[in-house]
């Protein structure tokens, strides 16, 4: 299970649950980005929907992408979670990253938690 210290629930029991963000402060967020899957394999594996657990594998893995920054009119809305997770670069930084939900389901939000949260990027309640 994975905790954040900006949340006080555990990540399963917010997916389903809606976040909403802040303001970008210009163009587009700094700390929120907008992924869009270009392909689809046909062997793509699957994720756990209740928990969210392995979204970034199932959407991640295998495909080709479009990624940029997150257009400001996508500010002060709310977003289904698809998870929350963990993830790890070559240097050994460790970060929470939420995945959000739109109508389309090639396209996923990308948010940084806890530095979009320091921007006032996504709100959160304390």
């Amino acid at each position: 299970m994975i905790s954040s210290p900006l949340f006080s629930q555990e990540d399963e029991s917010l997916v389903g649950d809606s976040l909403v963000l802040g303001t970008s402060g210009g163009a587009s967020f700094t700390q929120i980005f907008m992924m869009e899957k270009t392909r689809f394999p046909p062997d793509a594996v699957g994720y756990d929907t209740l928990t969210g657990k392995g979204f970034h594998q199932a959407f991640f893995g295998k495909g080709d992408f479009n990624a940029g920054a997150l257009d400001s009119t996508y500010s002060e809305k709310a977003y289904p979670l698809l998870s929350i997770e963990l993830l790890g670069d070559d240097q050994g930084n460790v970060r929470y990253v939420a995945f959000l939900g739109l109508a389309e389901e090639s396209k996923v939000i990308w948010v940084e938690i806890e530095a979009a949260a320091k921007l006032g990027e996504l709100m959160i309640e304390e």
